[in-house]
Parts: C-alpha cells; sequence; structure tokens
C-alpha cells in the first residue's frame, strides 16, 4: 500500500454558525462557491483566504445541496427536501431569483448539472413519474420528463426495472449533488437506485421525436436512453451509487455504500473503462461510505470522500489507498488544489502536487 503525506494549505472550523456543507463549485484556484444548511452560501475569491456570505433572503431553513459557478458573478444553487427551489444570481449574490421550485409535498431535488447555460436537474417525485427529471434550455424554459424511450417505444420510469418483472420506481440520494453528470453534448449520466438495486444510466435530450407516438406533455423535447445498466454495488438498507464521475478518457467511477454503515468499505466503489458499458467493483475497495468522488486529469488521480475519511487511486479504481485527510461529504478539483468539504463548517483544500506515487 502506497502511503502519501498530504499538506493542508487552507483549513476553516470556524466559518460563522457550524453549518454542514454539501454543495460545492470549484470554478478555479480562486473562485469556489459553497452551500449548505441554514440557507448557507459562501464565495471565495482569493482561493479560500476569506469568505464572503451571500445567503438568499427569507431561505434560512433551506438546505442547499448542489451549486454550481459559472464565475464569481453568476450562480445557480438547489435546495434539497420539500418545497425545493432552484436559485440564480447574475451580481455576486447580492440577489437571487427562481427560477424553478416544486413545492409539493413529498417531492425533492436531489442534484443539478450545468453545460454551458443549460441545466439537468434530478430529483424525486410523488407518483409514477417518479423520479423527474427537468431540463433547462438556454431561455431557462423548463422541460420535465414522465417517460423516456428506448428502442423506438416510450417507457414509464417505473417499468425501467425490465429484469425484476415488477413496479418499482426510482429516486437518487441527495448526499452531495453528484449523482448526475453533463458528459457530451446534450448527454448526462446519471445514477438511480431502488429499494435494493443500483443503476447507472446515459440519456439524451433531443429536438427529435424518437417514437411514433410520444407523450404531448414531453414535447418539443424528448430524453432518450442510450445505455441502461446494473451497478454490482450491495443490497442493503440505503444502499447504492451515491456518486458518479466521469473523466475524459471514458473511464467513470461511482461511489456510495450505505450512510448507515460509514466504516463499511464492501463494494462501495464501481468501475467502468468504457463509457459505462460494463461496470466492476473495486477488489481493493475504498475504506468506508463515499459521497463524494472526482478526478485530476493531468495526474489521472481518482480521489473520493465520504464520512469516516478520504481515499485515493493512481489505477482507475482498481485499488485504493486511505490518505491523512478527514473525511467531508463532497470534493471538487481545480488545476491546483483538491477542495473538500463536510459537516460542522469543515473544509480544506490540498496542493495535488502532495499526491506523489510512491
Amino acid at each position: 500500500m502506497r502511503i502519501a503525506l498530504f499538506l493542508f494549505i487552507s483549513l476553516c472550523s470556524s466559518l460563522s454558525v457550524a453549518q454542514h456543507y454539501r454543495g460545492l463549485s470549484v470554478v478555479n484556484d480562486n473562485v469556489v462557491w459553497m452551500g449548505g444548511t441554514k440557507g448557507t452560501i459562501l464565495r471565495t475569491t482569493n482561493s479560500g483566504a476569506s469568505w464572503d456570505t451571500l445567503n438568499p433572503t427569507g431561505y434560512s431553513q433551506k438546505d442547499f445541496r448542489d451549486i454550481h459557478a459559472w464565475d464569481e458573478k453568476h450562480a445557480v444553487v438547489m435546495s434539497a427536501g420539500d418545497s425545493s427551489v432552484l436559485l440564480e444570481t447574475y451580481d455576486r449574490g447580492k440577489s437571487w431569483k427562481i427560477i424553478y421550485h416544486d413545492y409539493t409535498p413529498g417531492s425533492f431535488f436531489d442534484a443539478i448539472d450545468v453545460q454551458g447555460s443549460k441545466i439537468i436537474l434530478v430529483g424525486d417525485g410523488i407518483s409514477d413519474n417518479n423520479p423527474y427529471l427537468v431540463y433547462f434550455n438556454k431561455k431557462i424554459t423548463p422541460f420535465t420528463f414522465s417517460t423516456h424511450y428506448s428502442n423506438n417505444r416510450e417507457v414509464f420510469w417505473h417499468m425501467a426495472t425490465l429484469k425484476e418483472k415488477k413496479r418499482d420506481s426510482f429516486s437518487f440520494f441527495a448526499g452531495s449533488g453528484a449523482n448526475v453528470q453533463w458528459v457530451a453534448k446534450n448527454t448526462f449520466i446519471a445514477i438511480p437506485v431502488t429499494a435494493d438495486t443500483a443503476y447507472f444510466f446515459q440519456g439524451k435530450i433531443t429536438h427529435k421525436n424518437p417514437a411514433k407516438h410520444a407523450n404531448p406533455s414531453d414535447s418539443p423535447m424528448y430524453l432518450v436512453f442510450t445505455a441502461f445498466r446494473t451497478l454490482p454495488f450491495k443490497s442493503q438498507k440505503a444502499g447504492g451509487a451515491y456518486a458518479v464521475f466521469q473523466n475524459n478518457k471514458g473511464g467513470i467511477m461511482a461511489v456510495g455504500g450505505s450512510f448507515y454503515k460509514p466504516n463499511d468499505g464492501d463494494s462501495a466503489a464501481c468501475f467502468s473503462n468504457n463509457y459505462g458499458q460494463t461496470w466492476a467493483c473495486s477488489p481493493n475497495s475504498v475504506t468506508g461510505y463515499r459521497s463524494g468522488v472526482v478526478y485530476h486529469h493531468h495526474l489521472k488521480i481518482w480521489v473520493c470522500t465520504g464520512s469516516n475519511g478520504t481515499d485515493y487511486s493512481y489505477n482507475n479504481g482498481l485499488s485504493w489507498n486511505r490518505s491523512t485527510l478527514a473525511g467531508y461529504n463532497v470534493c471538487a478539483a481545480s488545476k491546483k488544489y483538491l477542495w473538500l468539504a463536510g459537516n460542522k463548517s469543515q473544509w480544506t483544500k490540498v496542493s495535488w502536487s502532495t499526491f506523489k506515487s510512491q
């Protein structure tokens, strides 16, 4: 086992009142946004030397579990839980406006990702349309999808567990806003779960009607599944995939486990080296439940984090090594730094140069 010593470049454990952070958006080495409990939104423009508090007025009870920033002025933030909202600012957080909301009791926003000016949102619905996907075009016009299309036929979400021959509804874990990712033009990946199974799918948003008879409510946008696979996670309470990341070489890492078992890393990391067509569990797995994963494209290092610690891999997930870093909820990469954020206002950045193969 390789052992790496990590230099803590910055650490702040007392950012005002202690909050829990799950939203993290890294623009570059200097500009980073974070979202958390009690309506907290923070931003640094000097690489963490100081943080601005940009909490939207009237949302002090919201849990902002996902956030995306284009720069130091423009960002969107998503709250999880009942009465979920998606807010946007163009003026450095001085003002926020609602661009989407769902106040239906029982509905739940789980994660967002952004591609240019386009946004994809995944969440848990309360009917047969469970979960739901919301796509926003350049004009921030929302399109919802109760169905997808596969082999030129319309398939409802609850029919997607084909091999089980039973009705089952999908949902997502809202661990760290890391279970959906744009990977190509109008194409994204996501990791929904049922009561006992985790899945991977690749979807494409298209203007072209893929079936002779399409759901009119989906028009003029359609969702086509281009890949759908069962993930080899262990079946357990609150078990499955919590975070996914695809690198620039077709490698995809999905991590999770069960947050009820923070020290159980068995089958908690699965990888694919062919764009999600086939999957395998890491034989030398991570050392506990993991809710965030990221890849440094130049250094070719995978890092994942969870409540009991942080692991790293140099060989595309075939084996993992425990780092000296503490456990966090979410991780993200800039050119020079690995950024992590977690509970009780904990955050840190670590220089990638400290990850040295021994």
